[in-house]
């Protein structure tokens, strides 16, 4: 496995970084202006994600995961329970609005737009999923411990 590239990790660290954005801004505008809770909440676990997944990137940049390697198993964890719980709210919201005939609208409650954020916090805790798994492989690639064990060579 090759580390990434500068240019990979600034491009990994600029998409995240859009992504706490524009999760917030979901969060403010479905909350208070189109009184969407579901939307509005499931906008604003995307963007709790999508900071995860940047202060995962931050702290590979900085070389920190030597103190703290045995997190990224927890990190890989939570985007794994996280993408459990996105896509049961995907189908769930999908399911409702199919049966209550709803058209695609923005407020009230609207479970079309509520599913495309359920699909987004889907996508970030995959991500956060696949870059703590990386990572923890370049770590033990890198240093020959095992990343779950307190400074004990792998067997």
């Amino acid at each position: 496995m090759e580390p990434p590239t500068p240019c990979q990790i600034k491009i990994r660290i600029a998409f995240a970084s859009v992504g706490i954005f524009v999760g917030l801004s979901i969060f403010f505008m479905f909350g208070g202006m189109y009184h969407n809770l579901n939307a509005a909440l499931w906008g604003l676990a995307s963007g709790v994600f999508a900071l995860i997944t940047l202060l995962a990137h931050i702290k590979y940049v900085r070389d920190k995961w030597a103190v703290g390697a045995n997190y990224l198993r927890g990190l890989m964890l939570l985007g794994c329970l996280a993408q459990l719980a996105s896509v049961c709210a995907f189908v769930v919201y999908i399911a409702l609005a199919i049966s209550q005939h709803q058209n695609v609208i923005a407020y009230g409650q609207a479970y079309y737009v509520s599913s495309v954020w359920a699909a987004m916090t889907w996508k970030w805790s995959f991500l956060l999923f696949l870059y703590a798994r990386n990572y923890r492989r370049l770590y033990e690639l890198t240093t020959g411990i095992c990343a779950d064990s307190a400074g004990y060579e792998k067997v």
